[in-house]
């Protein structure tokens, strides 16, 4: 989290502040309060992956 990202580079003081909220403790735990509902879900938290919107419509979605 020391290097910044290219598309932060004109704002070095705002990735500062960004990685600063990341490392709190609140933001610490919301991250594991988050992880136990993941880990209580049914299957995948989520279906669409690395697809398009599209496509992903096309393969799950059914209009009836």
């Amino acid at each position: 989290m020391q290097m910044c990202p290219g598309w932060c580079d004109n704002y070095k003081d705002c990735w500062a502040a960004i990685v600063r909220e990341w490392t709190t403790d609140a933001a610490y735990q919301r991250r594991r309060e988050r992880r136990e509902g993941r880990l209580q879900m049914r299957g995948a938290p989520h279906h669409q992956g690395n697809q398009s919107l599209l496509v992903f419509m096309e393969r799950w979605v059914c209009f009836c």
